[in-house]
């Protein structure tokens, strides 16, 4: 189980904090030698359109239970459209049959050279289709063409899935100076490594 590396415990940069403390911080290194894209048969990966909005809140309704009903086509121009990182170029979606079942977005924290991995969703039925890893490749992919050279996330303890992804995808987790992220982070690769049990 990968941690903290060289890099991410000495790395001096003041980034960005997380949306909330108990959130886990990720970081990757470096953007070379990213993975291809390929899509599952049946799957294809769009930017986004205007439009979209709509169907964007119903991905991530579906996908966070814990939001459902809270984002609207109002919310994603409140939080997204209408923010100064928005480019429709750095927002991604997977459509299968017509719909959007997933979305990742390549968002800008003001953090010079780093690409920040937001909101990434995949609806419950599409889940186990490696889509989140596929979305979240789209970001990285996007910040290496937009000259960044490193991208971030938080994530939440619970969501072992999305981390294992994360983690598969070469990010590192940063637990520098906060001991509630610190021990999220144990306690998230305790229950990574009890499921490879």
């Amino acid at each position: 189980m990968p941690e903290a590396s060289a890099f991410t415990s000495s790395f001096p940069l003041e980034l960005p904090p997380a949306s909330t403390g108990a959130q886990l911080r990720f970081l990757l290194p470096h953007l070379n030698d990213l993975p291809d894209l390929m899509m599952p048969d049946g799957y294809s990966l769009r930017e986004y359109r205007p439009g979209d909005d709509a169907a964007w809140a119903g991905v991530l309704n579906a996908a966070f239970p814990e939001e459902r009903g809270k984002w609207t086509a109002a919310r994603i121009a409140e939080e997204f459209l209408n923010q100064e990182p928005f480019r429709p170029e750095r927002v991604f979606f997977i459509e299968h049959e017509g719909r959007l079942v997933a979305t990742a977005t390549a968002w800008d924290r003001g953090a010079p050279g780093w690409g920040y991995v937001h909101w990434v969703a995949v609806e419950p039925g599409h889940q186990g289709r490696r889509l989140g890893r596929l979305i979240t490749l789209a970001t990285l992919h996007q910040f290496r063409r937009d000259g960044y050279h490193a991208a971030m996330l938080d994530t939440d303890e619970p969501r072992l899935p999305a981390i294992a992804t994360y983690l598969s995808l070469g990010f590192e987790p940063d637990l520098r100076g906060d001991d509630e992220r610190r021990a999220a982070w144990e306690r998230a690769k305790a229950a990574l490594e009890a499921r490879r049990r």
